[in-house]
């Protein structure tokens, strides 16, 4: 049985957001419970240390890896992705755990969100950005017309690991999932919009390690494997993925600079 209705995992690097966005969740969430799980290289604040619904993992791998280990200690009913720089809206976790109530388990949720510089930024209005192939990297051959993303997301979690979560062949956490999302929707799941706005996030102008993986490493792997058709045995994958994953992001640490 689990021991909470929600947990919130943040692969996360900005130790300053995460007491505002735990105040934030307990303000969203209404009547369900949840519990903060963070995996990242900088350490929590000592304003966490007697919370019990609060764990960290320390980690100096990719992103994707520190959001895959810190779904290992999930004791959520369900669980979902939010990034370290938003602003979570009032009471939208507790809308979009109610439209999920009464869903199959294999359904999930693409949590509509809107991101821009200064927190500006409309996407949540455009039911259309949520579709897969209204986007030029969501083209390939291997993408089926209607499927949704769900870059931002909220799976059962039993469903997640069942399917093995994200393939952290893929450094960042965007283009895995939105090849979690295809192979749930393959598998006969179906991804919801979420009923509300459920965040808004700053816009950090591309640069740095996480724009050369998007580039380098993880937008060709996501061609080179959409480009097939036989997408049919990418349902399933290894839960454990991460740990074939460096202890250190190579693209920003080495044992050296920690």
């Amino acid at each position: 049985m689990s021991i909470y209705n929600l947990s919130v995992i943040i692969a996360g690097i900005r130790s300053e957001n995460w007491l505002n966005i735990y105040r934030q969740i307990e303000k969203s969430i209404g009547r369900y419970s949840f519990e903060l799980i963070i995996a990242g290289p900088n350490l929590p604040s000592l304003e966490f240390q007697n919370l019990n619904n609060f764990r960290f993992i320390r980690d100096f791998g990719q992103p994707s890896r520190c959001f895959q280990l810190a779904a290992q200690f999930a004791e959520g009913n369900y669980l979902c992705f939010i990034p370290d720089d938003a602003i979570i809206e009032e009471d939208s976790l507790k809308k979009c755990l109610d439209f999920m109530s009464d869903k199959p388990p294999i359904d999930g949720m693409t949590l509509k969100y809107s991101e821009g510089l200064g927190y500006t930024g409309t996407q949540d209005q455009d039911d259309s950005y949520w579709i897969g192939r209204t986007h030029p990297d969501q083209r390939a051959q291997a993408v089926k017309e209607g499927w949704k993303i769900a870059p931002s997301f909220l799976y059962n979690t039993k469903t997640f690991i069942n399917l093995g979560g994200l393939d952290c062949k893929f450094e960042h956490i965007n283009f895995n999932t939105h090849d979690l999302a295809y192979r749930i929707q393959a598998f006969g799941g179906r991804i919801y919009n979420s009923p509300c706005k459920v965040f808004k996030a700053d816009h950090h102008p591309s640069g740095g390690q996480v724009a050369t993986a998007h580039w380098e490493n993880d937008s060709p792997l996501f061609t080179y494997i959409y480009s097939r058709t036989d997408n049919i045995d990418r349902i399933f994958i290894d839960y454990n993925n991460w740990k074939n994953t460096d202890l250190f992001w190579k693209r920003k640490y080495t044992k050296a600079t920690v």
